[in-house]
């Protein structure tokens, strides 16, 4: 069912603290935001299972709208019913849970690997370690890395179209290695977005072994970048490696029209709509618990970038890692010590939840915000137009 035949659309996004929901609905022949709820997510103790809340969420939502939306079995009602039960479309974003650690393997840094990082940018991947032809690393200190890593992932890239086939086929051979290297209950997901010319060679050599994902060549040619299919890929990656993590999600996607995809992939679809629909550019920021992104839209040219060690909440007490104190204290209209902000980051990230309690907890609350957004965006802007991030 596609969304342009949908009446009424229900979202619900998994969120590290909170799990929202949203009904959306034709009124009047225009889509409207008919109602929102918002409850604690529950992946955590003592329910682990992000299930509970999920039926909490959807219970305010249908007491708000009067509106049945759930079946006693927990299930979403799909599709509407001739009495305005049930939604004829549900999708469900998370970003809960830690992202996807990924192996990147690439002929040459400045080109497929350069292109492989600004495609992973796009979702929830932490990328451990990046394995190329041309460093001075030998074999067995590659398959070390590789193996010792534990990834959920290994992202192969290289060779333009047209071009080399041997090279690529050397590091697709030394995954295939490391994974037979692995016990069988923690072999890694393969996504290859290479020389579309090895494919079939590329499923010879894993499709027995591991599950695999083909994805467009991140760099077809050496002066344009194709990073869209392998973010949808990237994006079903995650999609898998999310049901298989257990806590509910494998339910939640079999209900879902496309299953549990990254929130970020949201932020870029609105984002790309919005860039293609009016006239100048587009930024969208979401600075979470654990994770922030931006999303902006450059002469209709769309990408985004997530940032594992930048959140308010879990990563509070890493944040100090990508941004310096200094530039957190600019922001406060006060004299603060290290020893204060570093507290205050600490005592938040062992109770996310929480809101600030003082005036003074506020400014600091607001002080990280913003020094988190200006690091995220100074990194962020080299990719935003194909040829800027080809220089970088």
């Amino acid at each position: 069912m596609s969304i342009s035949r949908s009446t009424s659309i229900l979202a619900v996004d998994f969120g590290n603290v909170n799990t929202r929901s949203i009904l959306i609905d034709l009124v009047d022949g225009v889509y409207t935001l008919v109602a929102q709820a918002q409850e604690k997510t529950t992946a955590g103790f003592p329910h682990g299972d992000v299930g509970v809340g999920f039926v909490r969420v959807l219970t305010q939502l249908s007491v708000n709208t009067g509106r049945r939306l759930i079946s006693n079995e927990g299930r979403v009602i799909s599709p509407e019913q001739s009495d305005r039960t049930g939604v004829d479309l549900f999708l469900a974003t998370a970003t809960i849970g830690r992202p996807l650690r990924t192996i990147l393997m690439g002929l040459f840094g400045e080109i497929s690997i350069a292109s492989g990082k600004r495609a992973a940018s796009g979702t929830y991947v932490d990328i451990l370690e990046t394995i190329s032809l041309g460093e001075n690393r030998t074999l067995e200190d590659q398959l070390n890395a590789i193996t010792l890593a534990r990834p959920d992932l290994i992202f192969i890239t290289g060779g333009t179209e047209g071009g080399a086939e041997e090279p690529v086929l050397e590091l697709a051979q030394m995954a295939r290695m490391a994974l037979r290297l692995m016990p069988k209950g923690v072999k890694p997901s393969v996504l290859y977005a290479g020389n579309s010319a090895i494919i079939p060679q590329i499923h010879e050599l894993f499709d027995k072994l591991t599950g695999i994902f083909i994805a467009d060549n991140v760099r077809p040619t050496p002066e344009r970048e194709s990073l869209e299919s392998a973010q949808k890929s990237l994006a079903q990656a995650y999609n898998a490696f999310t049901e298989k993590r257990g806590l509910g999600f494998d339910v939640i996607a079999e209900m879902s029209a496309i299953g549990v995809v990254p929130s970020a992939q949201s932020y870029q679809t609105i984002v790309d709509y919005l860039g293609r629909s009016v006239r100048g550019g587009i930024l969208a920021v979401d600075i979470g618990s654990a994770v922030s992104t931006m999303s902006a839209s450059v002469k209709r040219y769309t990408a985004t970038s997530i940032r594992t060690d930048i959140g308010l909440g879990h990563s509070a007490n890493v944040i100090l890692n990508a941004v310096p104190i200094s530039a957190i204290r600019e922001w406060l209209p006060f004299q603060a010590t290290d020893d204060e902000i570093t507290a205050y980051t600490l005592n938040k990230s062992l109770r996310p939840a929480t809101i600030p309690e003082t005036v003074r907890d506020v400014y600091f609350e607001h002080a990280l915000l913003r020094a988190s957004m200006r690091t995220l965006l100074r990194d962020s802007r080299p990719t935003w137009t194909p040829d800027t991030a080809l220089d970088n």
